[in-house]
C-alpha cells in the first residue's frame, strides 16, 4: 500500500496536485486546464468539460450530465445524483453522506475536519498515478465536489 498526497492551493479550495501531477488553472483561475501533461478541453462557451486529454466526455440528451468518459460508461444512483461507477471501477461513499470513500481499490483519507481528501491510498505500491487511473481519480473528485 502506498499513499499519494493531494495538495491544495493556499486557500484550500482548489486541488493543486495529485502526487507529482500538477493541476494548472486558467487565467481566471476557476477551472483546471492541465492535469499533469494532459490538457483539459471545454466547449465553446467554456462552461462544460469536453475532454480530458484523449478521453472525450459524452453527455446526456439535455447536455447536463456526463454519461461516458472515453470508453468508460458512467453509472449514477437511482436519483441520478451520485456517480456510482466509472466503467468497471466502483465508487463508494461514506454512510449517509456524499463524501467519496473509495474509487475502485483506492481509498481516500480526509483531513481532520473531514472536508477534503488529503491522501489516496493505493492497493499496491504505486506511488504515482498515470493515464486512465489519474484521469478517473481526477474526474471522480471533480464530480463528487460538484454534486
Amino acid at each position: 500500500m502506498a499513499r499519494i498526497k493531494l495538495q491544495y492551493d493556499m486557500l484550500g479550495g482548489r486541488l493543486k496536485s495529485i502526487g507529482s501531477a500538477e493541476i494548472r488553472y486558467g487565467k481566471a483561475g476557476s477551472r483546471p486546464e492541465q492535469l499533469g501533461d494532459v490538457t483539459l478541453h471545454y466547449d465553446l462557451l467554456g462552461g462544460r468539460l469536453k475532454s480530458i486529454g484523449d478521453m472525450e466526455l459524452v453527455y446526456d440528451a439535455l447536455g447536463s450530465r456526463p454519461k461516458q468518459l472515453g470508453h468508460l460508461e458512467l453509472q449514477y444512483d437511482a436519483l441520478e445524483s451520485r456517480l456510482q461507477a466509472i466503467g468497471d471501477i466502483k465508487l463508494t461513499y461514506h454512510k449517509l453522506g456524499s463524501r467519496l470513500k473509495r474509487i475502485g481499490e483506492m481509498e481516500l483519507v480526509y483531513d481532520a475536519l473531514g472536508s477534503r481528501a488529503k491522501y489516496v491510498v493505493t492497493a499496491n505500491d504505486e506511488t504515482e498515478l498515470t493515464g486512465v487511473m489519474l484521469t478517473v481519480l481526477f474526474f471522480a473528485l471533480s464530480e463528487s465536489t460538484s454534486s
